[in-house]
């Protein structure tokens, strides 16, 4: 459908839904019209580039074409396949039904993004996709122990893996122990914290930058922490935090897996997986402007959201391992069942990493042969934890006591959830 020159939709009682008519307007800003006859595309070279920068075409989508094969061949069924951007890769089933005209439209190489084609199924239902996630309902958040085999495989296939969680809640253990078990694992895991970078050293220390580049630089010149991942992972924490300028450079980089170090006029080749943290809400970043929405896409072609810690199932397991980890056991330290019991029961705002450094303090200051209990614990630690809230009343929470959409994240009816609410009063 293509945009026409005046608004379409200037009452909010249109009857279509708010993201259409969210796209005709961002259709009509990109000046595009209903009578438009330009079918942009791209050449055959940058075409294979892309395909070789979507590996998941052949690795994971063939697959599933293969069993959906039987019911494209029944007319009229057509189904495209493209990457983020609109670009067609592939059209299959029975295209007898299109004209000329359409017919060329879909074929390899033609863009169908929403800036360059206004609204359509193609170029659009990625942008409502987005428009359901920033809505809050959000994927349910899951513990690192479960969805490895699924992240390890994205990894794999070098698709870009996105982290969203809670400050604290091990995005980057998570990260390593996927790096550890992939086939990347004989690269370099190069992590990057963007937020604590200071804006004027961000380039250079990604970049990499020639000998006499700038003032100040090293004799030796520099490497660069995208150079030094080649072959392995690029870890990017707090991706959020990275400045606008780097952001263009970066989104360069992931595009031509080139890199041009400051100060050099020739671009290195460079082959990484690339996994990006982030505690923010990068869609809202994008809505505010403060980050590019074209590296909003290419960064986390695949999400996945940790939980929080108070959230994990197997908590006591998780904290003898921890205390394992951490040095306990070498030393026959050990952690008492009330203690334990006690510390699995705890809010911890600060998720692994609180507790990671408590577990640090609790070890310096016993002995060996110890046998630590919840009277060795720091003052602000003693008080006895919340109880727990159900899963029912955390949904409550979550929806700011919208009955209707708590019902509706934990898939019941809102009657049932109103009887599992007067059980739990009866069982208190």
């Amino acid at each position: 459908m293509r945009q026409a020159k005046k608004p379409l939709f200037p009452h909010e009682d249109s009857g279509l839904p708010c993201p259409l008519q969210d796209s005709w307007q961002r259709s009509q800003e990109y000046g595009l019209h209903r009578d438009d006859n330009a079918q942009p595309w791209i050449a055959p070279s940058f075409l294979q580039d892309a395909r070789e920068r979507n590996p998941w075409v052949q690795q994971l989508a063939t697959p599933l074409l293969e069993n959906l094969s039987a019911g494209l061949k029944k007319p009229p069924t057509i189904m495209v396949l493209s990457d983020a951007t609109g670009l067609v890769f592939t059209p299959l089933g029975d295209t007898r039904f299109l004209n000329k005209a359409e017919h060329l439209a879909l074929s390899p190489g033609h863009l169908w993004s929403e800036n360059a084609r206004g609204t359509n199924a193609i170029g659009t239902v990625r942008q409502m996709e987005h428009a359901w996630v920033a809505s809050g309902v959000e994927p349910t958040p899951q513990p690192p122990g479960l969805d490895k085999q699924k992240a390890l495989r994205i990894l794999n296939a070098g698709i870009a893996l996105c982290i969203t969680g809670e400050t604290g809640c091990g995005k980057e253990h998570f990260s390593r122990e996927l790096y550890q078990q992939s086939r990347w694992r004989n690269g370099k895991f190069v992590a990057v914290n963007c937020a604590a970078i200071p804006e004027n050293l961000i380039e250079s220390e990604l970049f990499g930058y020639l000998p006499g580049a700038f003032t100040g630089a090293s004799a030796k010149g520099y490497t660069g922490k995208i150079r030094e991942a080649d072959g392995g992972i690029l870890f990017l924490d707090e991706i959020g935090d990275m400045p606008a300028t780097m952001q263009t450079r970066l989104l360069r980089v992931l595009q031509e897996k080139t890199v041009t170090p400051l100060g050099g006029n020739t671009a290195q080749p460079v082959d990484f997986a690339l996994i990006c943290a982030t505690h923010q809400d990068l869609l809202a970043r994008v809505r505010e402007g403060a980050f590019r929405e074209d590296l909003f896409y290419r960064i986390r072609e695949f999400n996945l959201t940790l939980a929080p810690l108070r959230e994990w199932s197997h908590r006591q397991v998780f904290i003898r391992q921890l205390w394992r980890d951490a040095g306990g056991e070498k030393r026959a330290i050990t952690l008492s069942e009330p203690l334990i019991a006690h510390l699995a029961a705890l809010p911890w705002p600060g998720n692994v990493r609180q507790l990671v450094s408590l577990l640090k303090v609790l070890i310096a200051l016993a002995d060996d042969g110890d046998t630590v209990t919840p009277a060795d614990l720091p003052a602000e630690y003693l008080a006895a934890p919340p109880q727990a809230l159900s899963a029912e009343d955390r949904a409550i929470r979550d929806a700011s006591g919208n009955m209707s959409l708590a019902a509706k994240a934990l898939g019941i009816s809102r009657s049932t959830l109103y009887r599992r609410l007067e059980r739990d009063k009866h069982q208190a």
